[in-house]
């Protein structure tokens, strides 16, 4: 008779046991609400791209002695029972080389996947902007030239459409040109996600 190992997801734990569980593990996976969680895998070639160019694009223009630029498998320690896993996470390099979460997060992006639309301009929103170090929250469309901008101190998302946007990033001194990002990929209909889900 075979005998499986339980699977991890519900597993309860806190946040610093959660980083020692994660580190080197098969599987994505989430600490949400002190319970572990599985994470969506087998990202699209949209997503792949523009995840790939916006790191290209930020690591050209960001000092790499003050600033690191971490692809998914940076955690952020959002609060007691949380941690995440963004697609892109921009820190300053003055922490610990071996830190298991980014210590001064200052800029997150998240890729809009359909299943994730609710959690990333919900949920998400809210977590990242609550942290003190956080200046800028991204979260971007890969279906077309569209994303959402939070800002700390601003009352609501600015919503980014269109090749012209170049979006300053004045926190970590660096700019978002969407008709590079977005190169090759089509147009969006113009009432395609105009309005983000209701923050919580």
């Amino acid at each position: 008779m075979n005998s499986q190992a339980p699977r991890p997801t519900g597993l309860v734990m806190d946040n610093a046991a959660f980083l020692a569980w994660a580190e080197g593990r098969e599987g994505r996976y989430e600490l949400v609400g002190g319970r572990v969680t599985a994470m969506m895998t087998g990202a699209t070639k949209a997503h792949r791209v523009l995840t790939t160019r916006l790191l290209v694009m930020l690591a050209e223009q960001l000092d790499g002695a003050l600033w690191h630029v971490n692809a998914s498998d940076c955690a952020v320690d959002v609060r007691s029972g949380d941690i995440r896993y963004p697609d892109i996470v921009v820190e300053r390099d003055d922490g610990s080389p071996k830190a298991l979460a980014a210590e001064k997060p200052t800029l997150v992006v998240e890729i809009l996947s359909p299943s994730s639309i609710s959690t990333d301009l919900g949920d998400k929103a809210a977590e990242y902007m609550s942290i003190p170090s956080v200046a800028d929250y991204l979260v971007l469309s890969q279906d077309g030239p569209k994303g959402w901008h939070y800002a700390k101190g601003a009352p609501a998302p600015r919503v980014l459409a269109g090749r012209e946007v170049v979006l300053d990033l004045a926190a970590v001194g660096a700019r978002i040109d969407f008709a590079r990002l977005y190169k090759g990929f089509a147009d969006m209909q113009p009432d395609a996600g105009d309005a983000p889900p209701a923050r919580r």
